[in-house]
Parts: structure tokens; sequence; C-alpha cells
């Protein structure tokens, strides 16, 4: 009985109703004058070309369904790059970061915390202060997601500063994405049109502490796609003010 009402909702409606309504009525037409046995012959090989139809039919649609679906298996990650800070207390200047601005008086200092993971880095400064990574290797750069543990003080920013193309590849441009904590729609920055705010609802660890896995196309598309950009790669990652963080670690898809 199930079955049954599979297949009439499945034809109700449709143009398999109308082909089926047609179909009979040709038969009923054709066996008109026929004896009982000639009749029996006709149904038995409607029934016979109609159980063939039909199953040809299910192996045809299961084939679509397999070639058409979304593949929704988890994405096998690689860690391709981690930006670590084992060297502490050795400068972070001295190690693949350089300043990108601050104020003539700003005297950072720099340690490492106790954060999730090892080797993080805490920056405190009370001027305005940042540093960019530029030793990012060109592995680095193609990557889709980047995960990390970060702890936001005083005046603190976290900036992703990545490298974006047109739909149709004819166009390039760069945005600075900066990840921010709360529940609101990305924005762009009305004093500075090359950067874009972005807010992201973390995990939440102990001590201030949040862990982010930041899927960067996704987030360019938030921020830039009303504009046509999408993502292309990772330029760098930007620091400022007071703030901690865990070992920055990037991702992309396995074989």
């Amino acid at each position: 009985m199930g079955w049954l009402l599979e297949q009439w909702h499945d034809i109700k409606g449709h143009a398999k109703w109308w082909v089926i309504g047609l179909t009979g009525g040709a038969i009923l037409w054709l066996m008109r004058g026929l004896l009982w046995w000639q009749k029996a012959g006709w149904v038995g090989a409607t029934v016979a070309f109609g159980l063939i139809m039909y199953v040809i039919g299910r192996s045809e649609r299961k084939t679509d369904s397999q070639q058409n679906s979304i593949d929704a298996r988890p994405i096998n990650r690689s860690e391709v790059y981690e930006i670590g800070f084992r060297y502490l207390p050795s400068s972070p200047l001295a190690n693949g970061w350089e300043v990108v601005y601050q104020d003539a008086d700003a005297r950072p200092a720099f340690t490492s915390p106790e954060a999730p993971g090892v080797g993080g880095l805490t920056m405190d400064v009370k001027k305005r202060y940042a540093i960019h990574y530029n030793d990012l290797p060109q592995r680095a750069q193609s990557v889709d997601e980047i995960e990390l543990a970060i702890k936001y003080g005083e005046d603190a920013m976290f900036h992703i500063i990545v490298n974006v193309t047109s739909r149709d590849g004819s166009q390039r441009d760069f945005g600075h994405i900066k990840i921010l904590l709360g529940n609101a729609p990305p924005r762009q920055h009305k004093d500075y049109p090359k950067e874009y705010l972005v807010y992201v609802t973390p995990e939440r660890l102990s001590n201030g502490w949040v862990r982010m896995q930041l899927r960067l196309p996704e987030i360019v598309t938030a921020a830039m796609g009303i504009q046509g950009w999408v993502y292309d790669s990772v330029q760098t990652i930007q620091l400022r003010g007071c703030i901690s963080v865990s070992p920055i670690k990037f991702f992309g898809k396995g074989d």
C-alpha cells in the first residue's frame, strides 16, 4: 500500500498522469471485440512493458541523483602552514613580522601567554601600534581556512588581508577583513573603503579566549560579495593593540 501511495504522489498532477490515462484509453479501445484470452494477453504484455520501463526509469533517476547531488561529506583538511611563536622571548620583528604603523612613543612588549596551544604570543602596547606577518610562503597563500585562538584586549584588532578577483577572473583587488566578535551583518568601513568588518560567533574558551575557524571564501563572500568579488588568496595577517593569539594555522583541502 505504501508503494502504491508513493507512485500516486509521483504521478498526480504530473505529465505522467496524462500519459498513463491516454495509454490506458488506447489499450481499452484496441481491446474492443477481442476474446477473453486475447484481452488477457494484451493486459499481460502491457504490465510487462510497464514493469520494464519502471525499472529503467528508477535506474536512470538513481544515476542522475548520484551525479547531481551536492557532496556533503566532511572536507579532508590538511594543515599547510603554521605561524608559531616558539622563538619567544626573541622578538617577532626578527621572525617574520614587521611594523605596519605606530605612534612614535609606542613601546610594545612581546611575551608568551597561557594560551590554548603551544607557543602563543601576547602583544601589550599602550599606544597605536600594528604589525603584520611578511613571511607567508606561497603554499599558505592559497588556503581556504585559518584557525586560531585569540583574546582581544584594549585597542585590539585582527585583520586578514586577502586577494580577491571578479567572478569572471578579469579583475583583481584586495581587502582588509577585520574580524570582530558579535552578531551583526558585515559592513564596509565608512572611512577606509578597503576595510571590511565581519562579525563572527566563535567557540568560547576560558579567561576571555575564543577559538575561531575562519573559512575564507565564506568570509569574503559575506564582506565583499555584494560588490562582485570572490576569494582568491591570503596576503598576510595583521595584529594591532593589546592582543593575544595562539599559533595561527592555515588549512587547505586534502587529496
